[in-house]
Parts: C-alpha cells; structure tokens; sequence
C-alpha cells in the first residue's frame, strides 16, 4: 500500500488532492475472531482483492509517505438511510434467484 500511495505522492502536483476508495477492516474487526477472519477471507477472494487491511494501516500508510489525511470515513456504516452495506446483498440475492 505504501508503495502505491508513495508513487501517486510522486507525481502529484503540489497541493493537488487525492481521493481513494479503499476495502478496509472497520475498527470492529477481531483477527482473533474466526468468523470475522473467514469473512474476511471471503471477501477478498470473491473480490480477487490482495490481502486486506485495516482502515488504521491505509490512512497509516497515507501519512507514511507524505500525505496530509483531511478526511476518512467509513462508508459500510456512514448513511443510517441506506443501513448496512451487506443489506444490500439481500435484494441482489433474491433477484439472482428469481433469475435462475
């Protein structure tokens, strides 16, 4: 991650900004939590995602290299309108089985 970030912080201009969208680990990840660790697991290889992070680590790895955060959030737990980002699966779901 820190490689990435450092080669966008390179060619950036000065005072320019940088928006990235990231899978992260939320602050209610438990690596010692084996569902969470196998969830986990799932999501990065049914997303053909690397190993995933935590949210700690991406804005940790941003400031590493230069950068200055201005914001981060959480967009899994943001919007109390659209609930929860896995609630979402549940009507794509039920359209892939009515599809079949």
């Amino acid at each position: 991650m820190e490689m990435v970030y450092g080669e966008v912080f390179r060619v950036l201009k000065p005072g320019s900004m940088f928006v990235t969208y990231e899978w992260v680990g939320t602050n209610l990840f438990d690596e010692k939590n084996p569902d969470h660790v196998r969830i986990m697991d799932e999501i990065n290889y049914g997303n053909g995602l690397p190993e995933m992070r935590t949210y700690k680590q991406a804005e940790a790895a941003g400031k590493l290299v230069g950068f200055e955060l201005m914001r981060s959030e959480d967009l899994a737990t943001l919007s109390p309108v659209t609930g929860a980002w896995y609630d979402r699966l549940k009507a794509t779901m039920r359209v892939a089985w009515v599809n079949k």
